[in-house]
């Protein structure tokens, strides 16, 4: 399948994150395609990653959740917020930083707004490895998400036939407009 048989949806949604990452509407990082068959390594470190990252750095927090968060009106009750920092010691705040910025970037930035300045300060600048193509990804065998930073991924559709899985142990965002599975 090329960009071609795309839906105007699936190029949209494609064309718009890739904006956000700064890429042409149709570019991608790597052909899917060269690889289908084979167990692969997604990561921003290079020498653990079977495909080159594109790593795009970011200056804050607030630049992150534009990047790869959720809307901030969504539900979030499924978001593990932190203790509010006029609660805590400072070891308290040391070990809540990473939960505040998972819960910035996925939840609502304004429960745990007293954090921000802590987080760019100790966080940021940060990278994201971002890996893209404008052809839909077919995942035949186990793929592995890892790394020192968070991965990113966009595609216009996700299609995961047997064998197929993603193991990912890094923070990991995936934007498609459709995800399916054949058998």
């Amino acid at each position: 399948m090329s960009n071609n048989d795309l839906t105007d949806e699936q190029k949209t949604n494609y064309a718009a994150v890739n904006k956000k990452f700064g890429l042409d509407d149709v570019e991608s990082t790597y052909q899917p395609q060269e690889y289908t068959g084979k167990s692969l390594t997604f990561s921003a470190d290079p020498a653990q990653s079977d495909i080159p990252p594109r790593l795009i750095t970011v200056q804050s927090i607030a630049d992150l959740k534009a990047l790869i968060g959720n809307a901030a009106d969504r539900d979030d009750t499924d978001i593990d917020y932190p203790a509010e920092i006029s609660h805590c010691s400072e070891d308290q705040i040391k070990t809540n930083l990473p939960k505040a910025a998972r819960a910035y970037v996925l939840g609502k930035p304004e429960k745990v707004k007293d954090y921000e300045p802590l987080i760019n300060a100790q966080m940021f600048p940060m990278s994201v490895a971002y890996f893209a193509a404008a052809t839909p990804y077919i995942i035949d065998q186990p793929v592995v998400v890892t790394g020192p930073v968070p991965v990113a991924w966009n595609y216009p559709d996700i299609i995961f036939k047997s064998g197929g899985a993603i193991n990912a142990d890094v923070d990991f965002t995936i934007n498609c407009t459709t995800m399916s599975k054949e058998s």
